[in-house]
């Protein structure tokens, strides 16, 4: 079986909830598409009648008119149930197709939005979705009725006319339904792959552009993006070219075998007129009802350019939903429970490497050989510097990805063994880059715990000392935040999310760099008062800055994905922050400063 007919046979099999008004679909066509026939030739029949018996050309035409008018109200309404049903069919498809595409694609998550793009991502849930529709409402039932229509149809004439007519007119019939749909078929396939590939990539560059247009304004660098798209354009204005050149080839091929059938069969019919074996009514009808037979016949030829385009999206969102998962549920026989009350977080010996990914520098190991113990009711702050592997620790820790060795225990329970659900209900991650969504403070909030009243979220926004700014807003806690928090400053924001992690009753709290738009007063103040509200909370605090170490009970240093030192921190105090002397530019003398080993500034030329 080629990948193609794979595709469709998948594609098929997810419309089986909406089989029985597909099939219904496919009968009204074929049943509309008779009708249409009959129209045709009972016009053709009945003007030549009129024409050869001018006698009784009144009666004539009004006996054709009578069976016109009836014939056109039943094709009317097979027409309209045809476009109900398959449209119903095409949506309620979607509908399922998308439910299941999300079911696939969330226990990838959140792993999978760190090895691939989000354009592309959202390009396949999306548009590919959508483009998969003409499978569903534009295919099945054309196919069906190029199938069955024409070769009826020419059997009837066969039985009602002649044998001869419709041995004429088999092969321009069957090359019109059967080969000229497949002319430049692996080409149009290969086109529409690239096609669609081209266009995501147009999608990444226009996400980025959006999401990063006050950057690109701000730097003016508003030419050479837009030259980056029209260089991105190119290939899609090329690739859609060939698409059309394929559409023309095959439109034009289909109508000269019909036009070249209509000729041959017009002149055999006159020869069978002349003989006597048909009368020229006869003739006519004939010669309408394989015109008429065309309509069908092409059904196939009309779709096949989004055919090859829906195709080509089904691969493509088949390769993102067959993705196996980076993580996955324990067997129900291998599931433990949590203990109850604190927690105690354990890395036994662990080394990770990064699976491989487009974009990604290297597959060097990203931790080698962790081990330590953060207990409970204790602050634990991992330091190092960017890309030394802390953020690796804290997505090993709620199972973004399994170490490649060594084992992760919480509460003396190794993390493997419990259900996912459980884990990140468990332990709350503050990231650097936490995401707000554009509603109200409110009901971001809520997103850890939808059914928290207002006074608890008073509470947690307390703790996080972002109550007096919230209640600073004209709106308060319905103050809509804006598209990524942008209404409201960094600060504020990252607050925010420290609030809505405490919401959650997380027992194991991950500060990532939490506090990196804070100044340093209000940073404490949050440290203090998180402490104070939590006491049994284990918390670990992700930090480039040794100076937020102050007051910790065990700081870990982290370089090259290798702990270095442990230090019971109670005695640590921070390092000063170095003041640099006063150079001159032109001197080519620029200040470095080791802090995090405590040397003195060191001065190199540069």
């Amino acid at each position: 079986m080629t990948p193609r007919l794979s595709l469709m046979r998948r594609l098929a099999t997810l419309a089986r909830p909406v089989m029985t008004p597909l099939i219904l679909s496919a009968l009204c066509r074929i049943l509309d598409q008779f009708a249409g026939i009959a129209l045709l030739s009972v016009a053709a029949y009945g003007a030549a009648t009129s024409a050869t018996n001018p006698a009784d050309a009144s009666a004539t035409i009004t006996r054709t008119l009578t069976i016109m008018v009836v014939l056109a109200l039943v094709k009317a309404v097979l027409r309209y149930l045809e476009q109900y049903t398959g449209h119903y069919v095409a949506f309620s498809a979607l509908e399922h197709l998308r439910v299941w595409a999300f079911g696939r694609i969330w226990p990838q998550a959140p792993a999978m939005s760190t090895s691939s793009h989000t354009g592309d991502i959202l390009s396949k849930v999306t548009r590919d979705i959508d483009r998969i529709e003409v499978f569903f409402a534009h295919t099945i039932a054309p196919v069906t009725a190029a199938l069955v229509v024409p070769l009826s149809s020419l059997a009837t004439l066969a039985v009602w006319a002649s044998p001869t007519l419709a041995l004429t007119a088999l092969p321009f019939v069957l090359a019109v339904t059967w080969a000229v749909p497949f002319l430049g078929t692996r080409r149009g396939a290969k086109t529409a792959d690239a096609l669609l590939a081209a266009r995501a990539q147009q999608a990444m560059h226009v996400t980025e552009t959006v999401q990063g247009v006050r950057d690109i304004v701000d730097f003016g660098y508003e030419h050479p993006r837009l030259q980056q798209h029209a260089i991105l354009d190119a290939p899609i204005v090329t690739h859609t070219s060939t698409m059309w050149r394929l559409v023309a080839l095959r439109r034009g091929a289909s109508q000269a075998l019909m036009y070249v059938s209509l000729v041959t069969l017009a002149v055999v019919g006159l020869g069978l007129y002349g003989t006597g074996q048909l009368s020229l009514p006869e003739v006519a009808a004939s010669l309408a009802a394989v015109f008429a037979t065309y309509s069908a016949a092409r059904g196939l030829e009309d779709v096949m350019t989004d055919l090859e385009k829906a195709l080509a999206s089904a691969q493509r969102l088949f390769h993102l939903t067959d993705a196996p998962p980076a993580v996955a549920d324990p067997p129900v026989s291998e599931t433990r429970e949590l203990p109850a009350g604190p927690l105690a977080v354990s890395f036994n010996n662990v080394t990770f490497t990064y699976p491989p990914a487009p974009g990604r520098p290297s597959c060097a190991p990203a931790l080698t050989g962790v081990t330590f113990e953060a207990r409970p009711g204790t602050r634990t702050v991992i330091a190092g510097r960017s890309g030394a592997g802390k953020s690796t620790l804290a997505h090993l820790l709620l199972r973004v990805w399994d170490p490649n060795a060594g084992t992760i225990h919480l509460g003396g329970v190794n993390i493997c063994h419990l259900p996912l659900a459980t884990l990140r209900s468990t332990v709350a991650l503050v990231s650097q880059n936490t995401h707000l969504f554009n509603v109200s403070i409110a009901e971001n909030l809520r997103l850890a715990n939808p059914d928290a009243t207002l006074k608890e979220l008073k509470t947690a926004c307390g703790i996080a000392c972002i109550d007096q700014d919230i209640e600073d807003f004209p709106a308060g806690y319905d103050t809509r935040v804006g598209e990524f928090g942008e209404n409201i400053s960094g600060g504020q924001r990252q607050r925010l999310a420290l609030a809505r992690a405490l919401l959650s009753g997380a027992r194991v709290l991950i500060l990532d760099e939490h506090t990196s738009h804070l100044d340093e007063a209000t940073a404490a103040q949050v440290r203090d008062s998180l402490r104070t509200a939590f006491p049994e909370v284990t918390l670990i605090e992700i930090t480039h800055r040794l100076g937020d170490a102050a007051g910790a009970d065990l700081v870990l240093h982290v370089d090259g994905g290798v702990l270095q030192e442990t230090t019971a921190t109670r005695l640590l105090t921070p390092l000063p922050l170095p003041v640099p002397l006063p150079l001159p530019v032109e001197s080519g003398i620029v200040p470095t400063f080791e802090r995090e080993s405590g040397h003195n500034p060191t001065f190199v030329s540069r």
